[in-house]
């Protein structure tokens, strides 16, 4: 099935010039999507360059669903991409008046290059990243499509949890194949977790288009999202990418509220939102906590306003229809999550161990004080934004620290209640999963801290 060309010396070249390939690719594909934005304002060069790559990547999602063999669906994405590069080349220039990286960035970018080396280089140990995520790749590679063929519903690999979303093993796959479907590299677990560089790019991008109050904190928020969670960045899991995409979803939302000049970061968010969604289940989770959170804090006027007119959008349709296609394929393989849904059985452990007087200690234990020091992080968070809104903080930070906190609090709700009528071991449980899916709830409440002392904050002036 693989060229032997690719092997030994001409490994590297093939191997990297398929992964540039790729994100042109990528970004070409969601230049066709993204509506005309002008030059000032919301319209930003970043924020252009970080909707053509997030919009590209979920639009690539949603053909490879709808045409599963990589034989089609590769050569059309790459006459898509090259469509929207004919709009124009406005990835390689800049323009007077855009936001752009500075000298201050020096620091940020050394770091990155060394991230995206380990990322290349560390090897697939984990048990979810090698029996979970890579292998769905490894099965869209050789066999070749994204459908039901590749074996989702086969009983010797119902353990590899194949109701699990579809965006890294799909991209992950990609890397293997040439614009015009064929294969033509053979497995290669550092070429594999190409994805998770797509997924740093992408990110880094939204988070560079926040438009910042202070730049003070950029190295700082720079090392939350990506350094400090370790190994959590490279060794292949999703719980990390799942987080942030969260995060920078709900931070481009209060962007969009912020009025018409931001408009555009509607968009974002729901592009974030929607990856999130589909690169973890807890991204569902996260995406509701935060639009349950908006509507209790903010206008809820204006948050429907926003939500409207983002969906209207040619981005805001992509969004969408990538949510239904997904949940149709998988209710067409009639593959399960292995928690059983919401049922009466559910609800009668929920029941019994919130009752046993021993379980409920145990989750809060695991959730709050051994997983990344969630309850330290959730009473700094609660007391900042408390002692803000009693100094009549900015409204900016104290709406967006009040949401910051709220959705951290809501997720942190979903998984006591999840880990309460799980069917599996509960110890087993938690100390396999806490210190991961927590995640979401300590990046909000991280930067929920940091935006009320005003160490990184974000900026809604006009500067025009």
């Amino acid at each position: 099935m693989f060229q032997s060309i690719v092997k030994g010396e001409w490994f590297l070249l093939v191997a990297g010039s398929s992964f540039v390939l790729l994100v042109l690719t990528l970004v070409g594909f969601g230049r066709l999507f993204r509506n005309r934005m002008s030059d000032h304002g919301d319209e930003a060069w970043a924020l252009r360059q970080s909707l053509d790559l997030s919009l590209g990547i979920l639009a690539y999602l949603v053909l490879a669903l709808i045409a599963p063999e990589v034989s089609v669906h590769r050569p059309l994405a790459s006459l898509f991409a090259v469509l929207g590069w004919a709009k124009g080349f406005g990835l390689l220039r800049f323009k007077r008046g855009t936001d752009r990286p500075g000298r201050e960035w020096a620091a940020i970018i050394s770091l990155s290059i060394v991230l995206i080396l380990v990322i290349f280089r560390s090897p697939l140990e984990g048990w979810d990243s090698r029996s979970i995520w890579f292998l769905h790749s490894k099965l869209i590679v050789f066999s070749g499509t994204t459908g039901s063929a590749a074996g989702w519903s086969l009983p010797e690999f119902s353990f590899s949890h194949p109701d699990y979303p579809r965006l890294n093993s799909i991209l992950s796959s990609a890397l293997f194949f040439s614009p015009w479907g064929s294969a033509f590299v053979s497995w290669s677990d550092g070429l594999a977790k190409g994805s998770l560089v797509i997924f740093f790019l992408a990110q880094m991008a939204g988070w560079v288009a926040l438009p910042r109050r202070t730049s003070i904190g950029s190295l700082a928020i720079f090392c939350i999202l990506f350094m400090i969670p370790g190994q959590k960045a490279w060794n292949g899991y999703m719980d990390l990418w799942t987080a942030n995409f969260g995060l920078l979803g709900l931070l481009h939302a209060l962007c969009a509220l912020a009025g018409p000049r931001f408009s555009s970061h509607g968009v974002q968010s729901l592009v974030f939102l929607a990856l999130a969604l589909h690169c973890k289940l807890e991204g569902a989770v996260a995406a509701a906590c935060i639009i349950c959170a908006s509507f209790l804090i903010l206008p809820v006027r204006q948050v429907a306003g926003i939500g409207i007119r983002s969906l209207v959008n040619r981005g805001g349709w992509v969004c969408l229809l990538s949510v239904i296609v997904w949940y149709e394929i998988r209710s067409r393989l009639g593959v399960e999550n292995d928690l059983g849904g919401v049922n009466w059985s559910f609800l009668s452990r929920v029941l019994a161990r919130a009752t046993d007087g021993q379980s409920v200690v145990e989750i809060f234990r695991s959730l709050f004080l051994s997983a990344s020091h969630a309850g330290v992080l959730f009473l700094f968070s609660f007391f900042a934004v408390m002692l803000g809104w009693r100094r009549k903080a900015s409204r900016e930070d104290a709406r967006m620290s009040g949401v910051l906190l709220l959705t951290g609090m809501g997720y942190m709700v979903f998984l006591v209640v999840v880990y309460l009528g799980t069917p599996n071991d509960l110890l087993w449980h938690l100390g396999t999963s806490a210190n991961r899916v927590t995640l979401f709830a300590t990046q909000c409440w991280t930067v929920s801290v940091l935006s009320m002392s005003g160490v990184w904050t974000l900026s809604f002036r006009d500067e025009g």
